[in-house]
């Protein structure tokens, strides 16, 4: 996107990246998470889904608007990446 001086098209293709990317993880999640019991450590640590819909809802929403305004769209992809530094405490 530096080097393209976030043109539109490419931001929303950045962003459907990134859209595809947290459905396959939160698949991903789902498919280990039928093949474990309920005692593991994944299921305790991924029973609050919060940040994974927040982050396909916003992925999605920053997508769409970035055909109108690019910029507002890659706050909303740093904004979901600052979500993810933070770690789960639950598997800790």
């Amino acid at each position: 996107m530096g080097e393209n001086h976030f043109q539109k098209l490419r931001t929303a293709l950045y962003g459907f990246v990134l859209f595809m990317a947290s459905i396959a993880w939160f698949i991903l999640i789902k498919v280990l998470q039928s093949t474990h019991t309920r005692e593991t450590i994944l299921h305790k640590s991924y029973k609050n889904k919060s940040k994974d819909i927040l982050s396909i809802l916003a992925y999605g929403f920053a997508s769409i608007i970035s055909f109108w305004e690019p910029v507002y769209s890659v706050i909303i992809y740093v904004m979901i990446a600052i979500i993810w530094f933070v770690p789960n405490k639950d598997l800790e």
